[in-house]
């Protein structure tokens, strides 16, 4: 079984969205019960969205949860040396673009501020230096990346 590795803080995060998915679905199937107690309910449009809308949502909690069971805490080292998992990093593309984030574990949602070391990115850099210059691929296009400055874990507050 694969393992994927998060903060404390990430772990609650996740276990909330699953708490939050599960009320969300309990209300969609409760919704469903009220509008399908008529006699052919799969002619009722209100009947058949909530149908759709608890599958994709039974769905997602699933996959959460198998996602959760996988999960493993992990604080980051306080150090700044390398880009490691929970250290702030600036990097600088080919064209000159300056991009800052803090290297996370696994991650549910797209946040900009946030990258994840299971991305093409994150892999890219895992254990860079700076000045170390990275390559990495996102479908057809090759991405060339310059570590421009590491922080350590407190001072990204991760």
């Amino acid at each position: 079984m694969n393992k994927y590795i998060v903060t404390e803080k990430e772990y609650k995060e996740i276990g909330e969205r699953i708490k939050k998915l599960e009320i969300e679905l309990r209300e969609v199937m409760k919704e469903k019960g009220s509008v399908g107690s008529e006699v052919d309910s799969w002619h009722d449009e209100g009947f058949k969205l909530a149908v759709m809308q608890q599958h994709r949502l039974s769905k997602r909690l699933g996959e959460l949860e198998d996602l959760f069971m996988k999960l493993e805490i992990i604080e980051p080292k306080e150090q700044k040396e390398q880009v490691y998992f929970g250290t702030g990093v600036e990097i600088e593309y080919d064209n000159g673009e300056i991009f800052k984030f803090i290297l996370v574990g696994y991650q549910i949602t797209n946040d900009g501020e946030k990258v994840s070391i299971y991305s093409p990115l994150g892999q890219a850099i895992l254990g860079a230096k700076v000045g170390e210059r990275r390559i990495f691929q996102v479908g057809e296009k090759i991405i060339k990346v310059t570590i421009k400055k590491i922080l350590s874990p407190s001072e990204v507050n991760i």
